[in-house]
């Protein structure tokens, strides 16, 4: 039988080698190295901090940049209210150094949700491919889908162990 005919009968099939055709085709077309490297290179990457100090570093310096004397008068008008209203939100939004800073900022913060789930994903024997590019696209709705595929998996693992 052909590896195109092991694609298409479901997504349980194993090769002889006990390796799934899904991740021979992406280790073929992402990996030189071979699936060892591949692996290697990932863990090599999720474990690195280099990413968050030249982003903080980059956030650092355009929420200076984005800074001015009137920023605190935009977000709090009123000396009584801690609280920040729309309007001077929006305003202080129009600035675009005040917006790359933000942008800079969700960017920080959905990596590390993104290396939190593959983390837990490989502590706890869970799938993360569809979660971690959810989540760097929408953080919230990526961290559900991750909560939601954890839950099925420990049902599983549960619905295995009974029988």
């Amino acid at each position: 039988m052909d590896q195109i005919a092991l694609f298409f009968q479901g997504n349980n099939i194993f090769l002889e080698d006990q390796e799934s055709l899904q991740v021979q085709i992406f280790q073929k077309l992402f990996c030189k190295e071979g699936a060892q490297g591949c692996l290697l290179h990932t863990q090599k990457m999720m474990e690195s901090n280099t990413p968050y100090i030249v982003l903080g570093l980059l956030y650092s310096y355009l929420l200076y940049l984005s800074w001015t004397p009137d920023t605190l008068q935009l977000l709090f008008p009123s000396n009584t209210s801690w609280i920040p209203e729309l309007a001077g939100i929006a305003k202080m939004f129009s600035r675009e150094m005040t917006l790359a800073s933000a942008w800079i900022h969700l960017l920080i913060i959905d990596l590390f949700a993104a290396r939190q789930v593959y983390h837990d994903g490989l502590q706890n024997d869970v799938e993360t491919r569809h979660s971690i590019p959810l989540i760097l696209l929408c953080c919230p709705i990526g961290l559900v889908a991750h909560l939601i595929t954890k839950k099925l998996y420990l049902l599983r693992f549960f619905e295995t162990d009974k029988e």
